[in-house]
C-alpha cells in the first residue's frame, strides 16, 4: 500500500466463533489484510468494536467520517463478508 494512499476504512472481519478476526484496510476497490490473530486484544483497546461485536455481527467497520460519501460506505458495507 502506498503511504500516499487515502484510507476509505478499515474492517475487522471475525469468524464464526468470534474468538479470531483479520484487520483489513480498504481504499477504493482494494482490500489489503494488516493483521490476524485473537479478537480479545482489539477488544480491550476499542470499546466500539466490543459494542459492535455484541450486537451479533461478523464484520465492524471503523470509518473516518469526512462527509456523506463516508456515511454512505458504512450503509453499503454493514455485514458484508469481505473475501
Amino acid at each position: 500500500m502506498d503511504p500516499l494512499t487515502h484510507l476509505e476504512y478499515a474492517l475487522f472481519q471475525l469468524t464464526p466463533t468470534r474468538t479470531r478476526c483479520d484487520l483489513l484496510l480498504c481504499y477504493g476497490s482494494k482490500k489489503e489484510k494488516l493483521a490476524s490473530g485473537l479478537v480479545e486484544p482489539f477488544i480491550s483497546h476499542l470499546k466500539y468494536f466490543k459494542d459492535q461485536i455484541s450486537k451479533g455481527g461478523l464484520v465492524v467497520m471503523l470509518i473516518l467520517y469526512v462527509g456523506k460519501m463516508s456515511r454512505r460506505l458504512g450503509e453499503l458495507c454493514n455485514n458484508q463478508v469481505v473475501k
